[in-house]
This record gives structure tokens, sequence and C-alpha cells, in this order.
């Protein structure tokens, strides 16, 4: 796929232009079965609440590796509270209104501050950044005329 950055001559703003943006033909269409497929939509649940059980699992781990006695049931409040007020927030990806959430009910809850937040920004650390980092990797290796410029370094 070749991209061609030009201004437009009206406005001036940049745009990127594709010759080729069409999707194939076989992402046109998905076949009305596969949405109405009761076993799909069944293992899609099933995975999606895995990920969130994971989610707290790791929360409540982080919180005993810096030393904070907590119960599985108020991790599990104070992750699905967070990520309810994060989906809400008009903020990308939730960025300190999950923290701040999460901090405060684990406080609530009977924690002290800082155990509370030490415990939250590790999770997010390993559960929001850490994946990041294969993906900006990707992201700057997949980059056009990403190669061009490193062969002229060389």
């Amino acid at each position: 796929m070749d991209f061609e950055f030009s201004p437009t001559p009206r406005d001036g703003r940049s745009t990127y232009r594709n010759a080729d943006w069409r999707c194939p033909a076989r992402c046109r269409v998905l076949p009305q079965s596969r949405l109405q497929d009761g076993r799909l939509v069944l293992k899609t649940l099933a995975l999606l609440v895995s990920i969130f059980l994971l989610d707290v699992a790791t929360l409540w781990a982080v919180a005993h590796s810096v030393g904070m006695e907590l119960a599985p049931a108020p991790a599990f409040i104070s992750f699905v509270l967070a990520s309810v007020v994060a989906t809400l927030s008009p903020v990308p990806l939730g960025l300190g209104t999950f923290e701040g959430t999460c901090i405060g009910l684990l406080h609530v809850m009977g924690s002290s501050i800082e155990s509370s937040l030490a415990a939250t920004l590790i999770f997010r650390g390993f559960t929001l950044w850490l994946p990041m980092l294969p993906g900006l990797w990707l992201m700057r290796r997949e980059l056009p005329g990403r190669n061009a410029r490193s062969a002229g370094r060389e």
C-alpha cells in the first residue's frame, strides 16, 4: 500500500491519500450465520470475562506484593468501578480517572493511601503500559520510509 502525503490546496491541511483503501471482498460481508452463532457469542463472552477476572487477580496479586491485606472482593469492586469511571470519562485510556478511582476505593476499603497508590500504579504499568511496548516497537518497524532512513545512516 503506497501512501501519499500532500496538503490540500483549499484549506492547507495535510491529508494522507491512498488509492487502495477498499476492504477486501472477504472482509466486506460477514455471513449472518456468524453473527447469530450462539457458540461464538458464548466463547467471546467467556474470553471477555476471563480477561476481566485475570485483571482483578493481577490487581489483587500486586496489592499483596506491596503488603496490603486485601480480600478478592474489594479488589473486584475497586477494579470494576474504576473501569466504569475510566470508560465513561472523556480522557483517552482513562488516564488518571482509573487510577484516582481505584486508589480512592482501595483506601476507603481499609488500605493505606500509600499502598493503594503503589498497587494501582504497578497494576497500570503491567496492564496498560507494558503491553504497549511491543506495539510501539512494531509500529516503529512498520513505518513507511523507516528502512530508507536507517539504510542512509549506515
